[in-house]
């Protein structure tokens, strides 16, 4: 079955450019289609100098996966060169543009994957629709997010500081939200004073002038690290922690020391009233 040219040409244009399909194999028991690329140009440009004055130093393969076209799964097997370029005597590799930064799939898999989970939100749900594992849906949704997600403290003016288990065996992170927005600003690796103060930095001198008040539990590095940089802020305690530390701190100390006294009052008593056996 072949392909129409003008099909051919464009889909080339669109998908693979710099590349051109030599053959194509399509396996419609197991729903597949394969393209075998080669370069187009008789000779690579160099990515340095731009120059096309090489010399082609080995021809490579690579297999990739491309998002499915018309529901079958698409599998390229791609030829690529490495050259040596004779005006900046340097070795390079054949750019390949429409590869993703995982060189396993293209950037239209990435998008498609990126896609769905910005819409789902779930990994294991992009996984089955895609066709792809689980790890290589969140590797490639994890590279998306560093190069979207940006520090951005916005307009907060109240904030929380609280540190949350990641994974077994305390490893913690550090996060900090927006209280008026519910908005998620930060989050660190682990719940050391110096994460704290590494969210402050970001904030820089006009960013800690704006916040008004910091919630957090009763970590006494993390207060003082509100007042180092937010000379402004007032730093407040949850509910929670002074509830709960009042009863771990106070009454826990003061009914073990009732306890102890009425156990002291016990002895005493049993002391200067001692039982006296009667004989017959």
């Amino acid at each position: 079955m072949a392909l129409v040219p003008d099909f051919q040409s464009d889909l080339t244009n669109h998908f693979f450019k710099g590349f051109k399909i030599s053959s194509h194999f399509i396996d419609d028991k197991a729903k597949e289609i394969h393209f075998y690329l080669e370069p187009c140009s008789e000779f690579p440009v160099c990515p340095r100098c731009k120059g096309k004055n090489v010399v082609v130093h080995e021809y490579r393969k690579r297999i990739v996966q491309d998002d499915s076209i018309l529901g079958y799964k698409t599998v390229l097997f791609i030829t690529y060169r490495t050259f040596k370029c004779k005006f900046c005597n340097k070795y390079s590799t054949e750019k390949i543009e429409f590869l993703s930064e995982n060189s396993r799939f293209t950037t239209r898999v990435a998008d498609s994957v990126n896609e769905d989970l910005e819409r789902a939100g779930s990994i294991k749900d992009t996984a089955e629709r895609t066709g792809l594992s689980w790890s290589s849906c969140k590797r490639i949704h994890k590279r998306y997010l560093k190069k979207k997600i940006y520090f951005n403290l916005g307009q907060a003016s109240h904030i929380a500081i609280d540190e949350f288990s990641i994974k077994k065996g305390h490893k913690y992170a550090t996060v900090v939200v927006d209280l008026d927005t519910k908005r998620v600003i930060w989050v660190g690796k682990g719940k050391t004073v110096r994460e704290v103060n590494r969210f402050f930095k970001l904030c820089g001198t006009e960013g800690c002038k704006q916040i008004k008040a910091v919630a957090m539990d009763q970590n006494a590095g993390f207060a003082t690290c509100v007042n180092k940089y937010c000379h402004n802020a007032k730093v407040v305690y949850d509910l929670f922690h002074m509830v709960y530390n009042f009863g771990r701190l106070v009454i826990s100390a003061i009914r073990l020391r009732l306890a102890y006294e009425n156990k002291n009052k016990n002895d005493d008593n049993a002391s200067m009233n001692p039982v006296i056996d009667h004989f017959d």
